[in-house]
């Protein structure tokens, strides 16, 4: 179990260094704790603490906490099981999940309790608080911030007390009563300060700005809105800027500023939009269709108005499930009772017929014995198939329930796999007029691009790994971490360099399997580096090319014949590195074997590497998005009915 959970946990941690490069020092400290011999505790301890780093993204989140979950049931640790309950209430109440957050929250209450810990009851009894305010349901949010401030006064906690008086006038600035809620949050802000808790210092200046903006006192709104912005700011709290945006979007709207209304809404869209958080995106939606609405662009009202209507069935669907499952219960229970009835009415009608006809029986007693005789034999033989299509459909829901997991974790690599290629607006800002046509064969894909700045310099490649699939697909991981490694260590290396320090970590990471003849772990690439200033391409390349056209003629230039693999003798294998100046009309390509493999045609053949080029000669005269439409269009008219054997990866771009 440790085993898999850390290879879990190394692939989310890909994804922190991308998301979260600003804490990178404190990620790799927890990482490397991982890694190492340590007790079931502190594994439990540290888990704890990366799902509370990653609480921004909630799917994240609960990856960590479920295994600190697992381990933590397993070994019996009550601490660490009480925090692990908090932080899974924590993540459903990001997702708008209030029924499973109160679940969970109560359980962490209850171990607490067991332990002692009045000072950790208290801060889960704010949590229970919060998650009934935002399922609507004040009086027992009320009830629980109550029970927290006694605990507070009881313990003389300052924290406690701070949190308490935050809730209750959150509490009763929803039931618009601003004076009571203004005299608890001016004792928490304080409080807050005291304490040098960030967080709820900001909230509690949040809070404010929004019973003042309730009261049109909107500058005075804005100056509290925008402390608790900088508040935010300072510690990178996505869910605190998501409120605040938000927030100030409404003041401003309110005051009819629509230009910086919309603006800080689209703030808050894009953070709500990172988190995952439904509930939070149904209502930013609606603020931005209504004031798109109102400066008369339809367009853009109805596309937020749609997003509104989606998110707002998929708030519904977390919270319904329950209410759903019991009417389907008692539907199901209702229909029983019904069969019951009926059984009972048919047997009653069948015993008055046996009476009547009982004279008839003693007459063909005979016939009916040897009836008898065979319908033993019937239902033994009914009985024998019943129990034999039990046991197949027993299996079949076993077979069925495996493949739905292995389909899940799949699924769940390609997203892990999707968060490292570069983005749209990533691939535009560093090679400006260009193309990707990126076609895996299966869910995940052994092939991949790789775009970075370093200095003066933008490198791109195309990589193919072995296979495709999750084989590929994990390839493609080693590859991609090695690539970054490189640009990281050395300084603005040449291609050349690149690719001697890539076979080296391959070697490095597969030499247990260096004699192996039944393990073939490597990859083609191609790799560029440009130059825009002096217009020149630099290029080396491991059994792929790179191929420009200049002045409608084809030019290719080769990559050398050896793969990068763990199965060449000698690990520092040096490259050959090829300068080409470039012209402002040129037209650069790199590929991947996918397109050019593709059986189809008429004939049912391979597209083959020679109409590839002509394809490539007929489409570099066309603006770059025009191209990839007729790669695409190429590409579907080719193959027709037949299935892609490989992944397809093409990139154009002009410099």
């Amino acid at each position: 179990m440790k085993r898999h959970s850390y290879i879990l946990i190394l692939l989310f941690y890909f994804i922190s260094s991308i998301t979260f490069a600003q804490k990178n020092a404190q990620m790799d400290s927890l990482m490397n704790l991982l890694s190492k011999d340590i007790p079931d505790t502190t594994r439990v301890n540290v888990l704890n603490d990366l799902a509370k780093k990653f609480l921004d993204l909630p799917d994240s989140s609960y990856s960590f906490a479920s295994i600190a979950l697992e381990l933590g049931k397993k070994i019996d640790y009550k601490k660490g099981l009480a925090r692990t309950y908090s932080r899974m209430g924590e993540i459903y109440n990001a997702k708008g999940n209030y029924d499973l957050a109160l679940k969970n929250l109560q359980e962490s209450y209850k171990i607490y309790d067991e332990l002692g810990n009045k000072k950790l009851m208290n801060v889960v009894m704010n949590s229970i608080g919060n998650t009934y305010l935002g399922n609507n349901d004040t009086e027992k949010a009320l009830d629980a911030f109550r029970k927290c401030y006694r605990i507070g006064l009881e313990t003389d906690d300052t924290y406690a007390l701070a949190l308490a008086s935050f809730g209750i006038g959150n509490i009763f600035g929803t039931k618009g009563q601003v004076d009571s809620a203004m005299k608890y949050l001016n004792y928490a802000l304080p409080a807050f300060g005291k304490q040098k808790n960030v967080y709820g210092e900001g909230m509690t200046y949040a809070l404010i700005g929004q019973l003042l903006n309730s009261e049109k006192k909107y500058s005075e709104s804005l100056q509290s809105l925008n402390k608790a912005l900088d508040l935010f700011k300072g510690i990178d709290q996505m869910y605190g800027l998501g409120v605040v945006f938000q927030s100030l979007g409404k003041t401003y709207y309110d005051s009819g500023d629509t230009k910086n209304a919309l603006k800080n809404y689209l703030e808050a869209f894009d953070i709500h939009l990172k988190r995952n958080a439904y509930d939070n995106l149904k209502e930013t939606c609606r603020d931005i269709s209504i004031v798109y609405k109102d400066i008369e662009d339809y367009k853009s009202s109805l596309v937020y108005h749609e997003l509104y209507m989606i998110y707002k069935d998929s708030v519904f669907n977390e919270q319904s499930r329950k209410q759903l499952l019991e009417i389907e219960t008692q539907y199901q229970t209702e229909n029983k009772e019904k069969e019951i009835q009926l059984k009972n009415l048919e047997l009653a009608k069948s015993n008055a017929d046996i009476k009547s006809r009982t004279i008839y029986l003693y007459i063909f007693i005979g016939v009916s014995c040897v009836f008898l005789i065979m319908a033993y034999f019937v239902y033994r033989e009914y009985k024998q198939k019943k129990i034999a299509n039990i046991r197949i459909l027993k299996q079949k829901d076993i077979i069925e329930a495996k493949n739905k997991n292995i389909t899940d974790s799949i699924r769940y690599a390609q997203y892990i796999q999707g968060s490292i290629l570069p983005d749209d607006d990533m691939t535009y800002s560093l090679l400006r007029e260009s193309f990707v046509l990126y076609r895996p064969k299966d869910i995940v894909s052994g092939d991949f691009y790789w775009i970075v700045s370093s200095d003066a310099y933008v490198y791109a490649a195309v990589v193919d790994c072995t296979g495709h699939g999750v084989p590929g697909a994990f390839m493609s991981m080693v590859g991609y971490n090695a690539l970054n490694n490189a640009i990281k260590h050395l300084k603005n290396p040449g291609t050349a360099e690149v690719l001697s320090f890539l076979q080296q970590e391959v070697h490095e990471l597969f030499r247990h399997n260096y004699n192996s003849s039944t393990v073939r772990d490597g990859m083609d690439i191609s790799l560029v580096r440009i130059d825009r200033k002096n217009m020149m391409l630099q290029f080396s390349g491991a059994n792929n090319p790179v191929c420009y056209i200049r002045n409608k003629q084809f030019v290719e230039c080769k990559g050398d014949k050896i793969a990068i693999s763990a199965h060449n003798e000698n690990k520092n294998v040096v490259f050959t590195q090829h300068e080409i100046e470039l012209q402002k009309s040129d037209a650069i390509y790199l590929f991947s074997d996918g397109y050019i493999d593709q059986f189809g045609g008429p004939k049912g053949k391979k597209f083959k590497y020679k109409q590839f080029q002509e394809l490539l000669l007929s489409a570099s005269h066309l603006p770059m998005n025009e191209q990839k439409k007729l790669f695409a269009k190429t590409l579907k008219h080719w193959q027709g009915n037949l299935d892609q054997i490989d992944d397809i990866l093409v990139i154009g771009f002009r410099v």
